[in-house]
């Protein structure tokens, strides 16, 4: 069985896999990066990793079971490019 995410859950882990740092991140979903960090360490825990590599590895090969990977506007590593 495939471990599920929060809706919240899922935002961090789709930063996380478009390159963005911890700040960013919570600057983007308007909270502290503590919050990101918690976030962090729950998907950590229920995916069985223990790197943000791990994390963004893992979330590609989840995009690509149910949907093809697109800019959706999630990313912010680009932004301003």
């Amino acid at each position: 069985m495939e471990p599920r995410l929060s809706a919240r859950e899922d935002q961090v882990a789709r930063l996380v896999w478009a390159e963005n740092s911890n700040l960013a991140i919570a600057d983007a979903l308007s909270v502290a990066p503590s919050t990101v960090r918690a976030h962090l360490r729950i998907i950590y825990g229920k995916i069985g990793c223990a790197s943000r590599l791990e994390l963004a590895l893992w979330y590609e090969r989840e995009i690509g079971r149910t949907d093809s990977p697109s800019d959706d506007g999630q990313g912010l590593a680009n932004e301003g490019s």
